[in-house]
């Protein structure tokens, strides 16, 4: 199976580098559990495009560059590229690439099979392309944390896994979506076929 994996909140432990971050520049204490909204300005304020840029610099901050993986994710991830195509998906913009290239090879060496940079983070928070990288990279099922994400997945027929956390909280998932806890669940419905 040829499996989209997204990296930020899937692979990487980012939100905790960003409140990190956030916290040590601006005086905050926020904790991973406020986090309710993948639009981080409703935490911690200002416009869209604020938050975007906020995101942007602390791209090169040693909270992030000291960033790990999410818990279970390199054993799963490690399992899974032994029977499955596994494709990188991701909203980072281009000037990320290398980093997060490096980021990869430390962590996940050569377990992905391609890596697409959709680039979303622009002034106008737009989602980018992952639809269309999606169809063009032949998923034929997405692990992510935005509901966004799995929405457009849904509608073009790919299902999902949505990993569990509190900013994608929903009464009524997509068609398709399932909501899972951890890469240890991931990999057993996986394995099981269930989806």
């Amino acid at each position: 199976m040829r499996i989209g994996v997204d990296v930020d909140g899937v692979l990487a432990d980012s939100v905790t580098a960003f409140l990190g971050w956030h916290n040590r520049v601006y005086g905050t204490n926020y904790t991973f559990e406020q986090v309710t909204d993948f639009d981080l300005s409703k935490l911690w304020g200002g416009t869209n495009e604020e938050s975007v840029q906020k995101i942007i610099t602390c791209y090169t901050s040693p909270e992030f560059e000291a960033v790990q993986p999410v818990l279970g994710a390199v054993e799963a991830i490690k399992k899974l590229a032994k029977d499955h195509e596994l494709i990188i998906i991701t909203a980072r913009p281009a000037s990320m690439i290398e980093t997060t290239k490096n980021w990869i090879c430390m962590f996940f060496p050569e377990m992905f099979d391609d890596i697409y940079f959709n680039d979303c983070l622009k002034s106008t928070g737009v989602y980018g392309k992952k639809q269309e990288q999606m169809k063009e990279a032949k998923i034929e099922l997405l692990i992510d944390d935005a509901l966004k994400n799995v929405s457009i997945s849904s509608e073009i027929g790919i299902p999902s896994l949505l990993l569990d956390y509190p900013w994608n909280q929903s009464d009524d998932l997509p068609k398709g979506v399932t909501r899972v806890k951890n890469w240890k669940e991931i990999v057993e419905i996986i394995n099981s076929q269930e989806i």
